[in-house]
């Protein structure tokens, strides 16, 4: 994602083959995420610098031969908001769940899907495949979406969740997919009221 002259990324540790999180601002490439035993990505970039990374963690194994084989194994999904070498973590509603977020707004509001992993992905015990929930991510605080919605006076149909939380704008709208009681996905958009 490109804010101005500032692309966030990643690019690919050459001996690990790990991807870390990187930016390119004004034509020069800067790698955020040096932290071992992790890898990364930037997803997003706001206004005021703030980078939404997607962090997973890794176990790097090596195996003898000529060269060496390195092979890295991956585990739970977190996110992170980087701004100006600090970080805080975005984390799961519930201990056992991972992150996905998917969009940082322009005053930091961070959205997403936690409390599921995907089944299929590497590391996880299907204990991990439990449903996800949207969150919305602010002041350092993960909140479940539905309850924010619900709060407002907003009723969802009978048996439907607020699955994952997309995007958000300037305006307070935020793109969601809801999960009806059938299993079938529906985008919904929610508006902010005072």
């Amino acid at each position: 994602m490109a804010t101005g002259t500032t692309v966030a990324g990643h690019v690919v540790d050459a001996t690990t083959g790990v991807p870390r999180a990187a930016l390119w601002l004004d034509r020069v490439l800067r790698v955020v995420d040096r932290l071992p035993a992790r890898s990364s990505s930037a997803i997003g970039i706001n206004q005021a610098g703030q980078v939404l990374l997607q962090t997973q963690a890794v176990t790097l194994t090596t195996y003898p031969g000529d060269p060496p084989v390195v092979v890295a194994s991956l585990g739970k999904r977190w996110g992170a908001v980087w701004f100006n070498g600090q970080e805080s973590s975005v984390l799961p509603l519930k201990p056992w769940g991972a992150v996905v977020p998917y969009d940082i707004h322009a005053s930091g509001t961070v959205v997403g899907r936690s409390g599921a992993a995907i089944p299929c992905q590497a590391g996880l015990s299907s204990g991990d495949a439990r449903p996800g929930r949207a969150f919305l991510w602010k002041n350092v605080v993960t909140l479940a979406l539905s309850n924010q919605v619900t709060a407002k006076g907003v009723v969802l149909p009978t048996g439907s969740v607020l699955a994952r939380a997309l995007d958000n704008n300037d305006q307070g709208s935020i793109l969601a997919i809801m999960t009806c009681s059938s299993g079938s996905d529906s985008r919904v958009r929610l508006t902010a009221r005072p």
